[in-house]
């Protein structure tokens, strides 16, 4: 099936705003409702349609320049009064969808008895106007949804935001996590995840990068002393961003415990206000859901960056040997990418802390960050 808006082969007419002249239609095309006996200079159309775009102040004109070779009919109307009703701005010009219907669709009233038929059901606002006919389900927005919703789209229309991605080989972080959680097992302790090692390599990069720790105001940049990573969760209600509060204070074995508590109580709902405030940079771990290889959050705001974190998977790389010999090994890369407040950063700055934190988790070393 067709996606909802998906362009068609061809375009037809219902697609130009109303008012945009189309191409004039030949003297011996037939009208779809039958001749008209229109006079000249008259628009062709039903009485009952004629009727209608008088009292809702629908300019017939305009639609015949919309559906050259057409009888105007009551659905047309109908369609282009409901559209000028909910237009955000009644200035604005509305476009005709495909509830009109063009030479090559079946009309939405009968040729025979062309305004007989019951009139389309006005659009309230809650669904997309052409489709009041189409079978559906009409679901309640939650409380959660409705703010991700509002939060989306501030974030969006605030800051102007762009993701600059960078290739990392996982290989020596793996090893060394391997090591790790063999200790970690042998005295009882769960395991390091991929993401507590990445956690803890952002929170170094961005000791040398403070710029990316801020809030962009409209008279200053706010450079955060604490680093409150938030970690996007999944959770059955919905997306929820609960604080690692002073990252920066925390080593590996310090994080996994925060990171692991607060992903806990996210999926228990058993997060506290203090949780959900003050981020300062928030990590999308979208890995963690299946084997997605890009990653590119929206900003949470008022952060100006954040970390897109992908799955981890092997794949063939390029590698130079000490003696200068390449040759090509399966390694365990991650597309890891930064969305940045443009206001606040300039991509070279935004690069630089990409490359950054590659190196850091490229040459990591057993004692690194402990």
């Amino acid at each position: 099936a067709a996606a909802l808006g998906a362009p068609t082969d061809t375009a037809s007419a219902a697609q130009r705003p109303l008012g945009e002249p189309g191409p004039s239609p030949s003297p011996l095309d037939a009208s779809p409702g039958g001749p008209s006996n229109a006079a000249p200079g008259r628009v062709p159309s039903s009485p009952l349609a004629r009727r209608i775009a008088a009292e809702a102040g629908v300019d017939l004109a305009e639609l015949a320049a919309a559906n050259p070779g057409r009888r105007i009919r009551r659905a047309d109307v109908e369609a282009a009064a409901s559209a000028r009703k909910n237009a955000p701005d009644a200035q604005e010009r509305v476009t005709v969808e495909a509830t009109i219907p063009t030479d090559t669709a079946r009309p939405l009233t009968s040729a025979a008895s062309p305004d007989s038929s019951p009139p389309i059901a006005a659009s309230d606002g809650r669904l997309p106007r052409g489709y009041e006919a189409v079978p559906h389900e009409l679901i309640p927005h939650t409380p959660t949804r409705r703010a991700i919703a509002e939060h989306m789209v501030r974030s969006v229309s605030t800051a102007p935001q762009l993701t600059a991605q960078v290739d990392v080989d996982m290989s020596q972080v793996a090893r060394v996590r391997a090591e790790v959680n063999a200790l970690r097992t042998s005295q009882g302790k769960p395991k390091l995840s991929y993401l507590v090692f990445i956690t803890r390599a952002l929170v170094a990069t961005i000791a040398e990068h403070p710029a990316v720790n801020a809030t962009f105001t409209d008279t200053h940049l706010v450079k955060w002393k604490p680093v409150n990573v938030g970690i996007a969760v999944d959770t059955p209600t919905g997306l929820v961003v609960p604080v690692v509060h002073n990252a920066e204070r925390l080593n590996l074995a310090g994080l996994a415990e925060s990171i692991g508590d607060i992903t806990a109580r996210a999926a228990n709902r058993g997060l506290t206000a203090e949780d959900l405030t003050g981020g300062t940079i928030t990590i999308s771990n979208a890995g963690s859901v299946g084997d997605v290889v890009i990653a590119t959050p929206i900003l949470n705001q008022p952060q100006v960056a954040a970390l897109g974190v992908p799955a981890i998977i092997r794949q063939p790389v390029a590698v130079t040997s000490p003696d200068g010999e390449e040759y090509v090994a399966i390694r365990p890369v991650a597309r890891m990418g930064l969305t940045f407040d443009h206001r606040a950063l300039d991509g070279a700055d935004a690069v630089r802390v990409l490359l950054d934190l590659r190196d850091k988790l490229q040459n990591w070393t057993a004692d690194a960050y402990q």
